[in-house]
C-alpha cells in the first residue's frame, strides 16, 4: 500500500459519524408546543421522523428540505414538529392533535416511521391525511406530498 493510500485510510477513519439533524431553518416545534399550536390554530400537523446516525435522513434534509420554497409551503400550511425515534424511552406519553394519547413506541408502530425518514401530515383531529417515506425525495417529491396533504384537508 503506498503511502498516499495509507494516509487517505487513516484519514477516512478518523471523520467523525455523520450527524443528521434536521435543518434548523424549518424551526421545528417540541412535540407538545406544535400539538397546542395545532389545536389553537386548527393547521394540519406535519411530523418528521427520523434519528441523529440516519444517513438517509441526512441526504433528505440536504437535497429535499433545503430548499426555501419547500420550507416556506410547509411552514405557511403546518405546524412542523420532528420525532427522534431513537431517543426517550418507548413508553413516552404523547398526546395527539384531537387529544388522544399515544406512547412514543405505539406512536412509533401507529404511524409506520420505520424506515426513516418517514413523515405524516395529520389533521387537528389526529387523522392521518397523507404519509411518505423515502431518503431520496427531493424537493419537487416535498412539494407534492404537501398538496396531496391539503387536498384531503
Amino acid at each position: 500500500m503506498s503511502l498516499r493510500a495509507l494516509w487517505f485510510f487513516v484519514s477516512f477513519l478518523c471523520l467523525p459519524l455523520a450527524q443528521a439533524e434536521p435543518p434548523d431553518s424549518w424551526q421545528f416545534k417540541e412535540w407538545t408546543q406544535a400539538v397546542a399550536q395545532v389545536n389553537d390554530e386548527k393547521k394540519p400537523l406535519f411530523v418528521l421522523f427520523g434519528y441523529a446516525d440516519c444517513p438517509w435522513c441526512e441526504y433528505l434534509y440536504r437535497r429535499g428540505m433545503n430548499d426555501s420554497e419547500v420550507r416556506s409551503k410547509y411552514k405557511q400550511n403546518f405546524v412542523v414538529t420532528y420525532v427522534d425515534t431513537k431517543s426517550h424511552a418507548s413508553d413516552e406519553i404523547f398526546v395527539l392533535p384531537g387529544g388522544a394519547t399515544i406512547t412514543r413506541g405505539d406512536l412509533i408502530k401507529r404511524f409506520k416511521a420505520y424506515p426513516t425518514p418517514s413523515w405524516i401530515f395529520l389533521s387537528p383531529s389526529g387523522s392521518v391525511l397523507h404519509s411518505n417515506r423515502n431518503g431520496k425525495t427531493t424537493g419537487r417529491e416535498m412539494l407534492r406530498d404537501v398538496d396531496l396533504a391539503l387536498a384531503k384537508r
